[in-house]
């Protein structure tokens, strides 16, 4: 069952130059930025031990690695992110589509990156197993999967794709015609491609890109915007911006008065670079890791004696702190306890019951699907929602 948190905004594109405009919102939850602008050090190549990155390419960081993850036994993306705009006004034509999107790629380095390496967490052709009553203690069996103490061989790191962004914005958009049959077809045809896109969002691992998909659906007066990537380069705020560029291409255009070409932001850092300082800390031992974050003990004020016996110490212990402040430890600990693991229900059945009666199938990962709940929000209290979320 995919994981993702998904939005819809509603947008506006007529023929003088547009706006993105805040409206209604589907299940909308902001996390990081994945576009977010940041300097990058060069290190060197990525086959070293320490490598932090280079201006075109970096290894991915914990949660991207995550964020990364495919089904075995398909290749979706088990956290695809997907997102919908209805836009008012005249459709976008495909052309229009086509330049604005190659604008985009070409501004964002990490929207026309790759993902190359398998890591050495990497399980070829790993076999799912039923979700029964004991599945903690089968998960336990393969702890030798989940647990590889030897160095990364193969980094998983983004690197830049060889194609063009004209390259990448053809292969990336999809364009649906709908019949105007009845009043809900358009609404009808972007929520029977948003469910398909939560369960069945496959991008070539081994491929050139892109890493994310753009399918316009379009009546002959109204249209919708379906948007799937790979979670790893892009959240909530990432399509929010996508979109508004995206957009303000296409306005231009209408207008008379296309943009001049755009230049390329920065590779941006994973969240260990912004907020750690480092890219790459998973060859590190956990000690180093932890006293990173939380801090370490250190030798403080030299004790005032002479002569003490050589077992003593000779000065006092003092904390020096880490990266992570209290607030950030709280909220970590109440997310932890938000969604800790959770117990299966009592009516799952045994793992003999299973096996006996053929039915392990229906109760494989592979056999679940995500079911999509859409609810409106009115503009007053969507502003009242992203108000609530700044910070004072």
């Amino acid at each position: 069952m995919a994981a993702a948190w998904v939005a819809a905004s509603l947008a506006l594109v007529r023929s003088p130059p547009a706006a993105v405009h805040a409206g209604r919102s589907r299940s909308a939850r902001s996390s990081f930025c994945a576009l977010a602008a940041h300097e990058d050090d060069a290190r060197g190549g990525w086959q070293g031990e320490r490598w932090e990155g280079d201006e075109v390419s970096r290894p991915l960081g914990c949660m991207e690695r995550l964020l990364n993850g495919r089904r075995s036994w398909s290749g979706a993306m088990t956290t695809a992110h997907v997102s919908v705009a209805l836009l008012r006004g005249p459709p976008p034509t495909e052309a229009e589509l086509l330049h604005g999107l190659a604008r985009v790629f070409r501004r964002h380095p990490l929207l026309r990156s790759c993902v190359r390496g398998k890591s050495n967490h990497h399980i070829p052709d790993a076999a799912p197993y039923p979700m029964h009553s004991d599945y903690i203690d089968r998960a336990f069996h393969y702890g030798a999967e989940l647990y590889r103490p030897e160095p990364n061989t193969d980094l998983q790191r983004f690197e830049p794709s060889p194609l063009p962004p004209e390259e990448m914005a053809r292969r990336a958009l999809r364009v649906a015609s709908v019949a105007e049959r009845s009043g809900t077809a358009l609404e009808e045809a972007w929520r029977g491609g948003f469910d398909a896109a939560m369960d069945e969002s496959v991008f070539d691992e081994d491929g050139d890109g892109p890493l994310c998909r753009f399918t316009l659906y379009a009546s002959s007066s109204s249209a919708a915007l379906l948007y799937q990537a790979n979670h790893a380069i892009s959240d909530q705020l990432s399509f929010n911006l996508l979109l508004a560029e995206l957009l303000e291409a296409i306005a231009a255009s209408r207008a008379g008065a296309p943009l001049p070409p755009p230049s390329s932001l920065p590779l941006p850092q994973s969240v260990e670079g912004a907020l750690l300082g480092t890219e790459q800390r998973q060859n590190e031992e956990i000690k180093s890791r932890l006293e990173l974050i939380v801090g370490r003990f250190v030798d403080g004020a030299r004790l005032p004696f002479e002569s003490l016996p050589s077992w003593a110490p000779r000065t006092l212990p003092a904390w020096e702190a880490g990266r992570v402040g209290v607030s950030t430890a709280k909220y970590a600990l109440w997310q932890a306890a938000a969604s800790g693991a959770r117990v299966l229900p009592r009516w799952a059945p045994a793992a003999a019951e299973l096996e006996e009666g053929g039915r392990a199938a229906a109760w494989e990962a592979r056999a679940r699907r995500t079911r999509s709940t859409f609810r409106t929000v009115d503009a007053a209290t969507l502003t009242s929602l992203v108000a609530a979320c700044r910070a004072p």
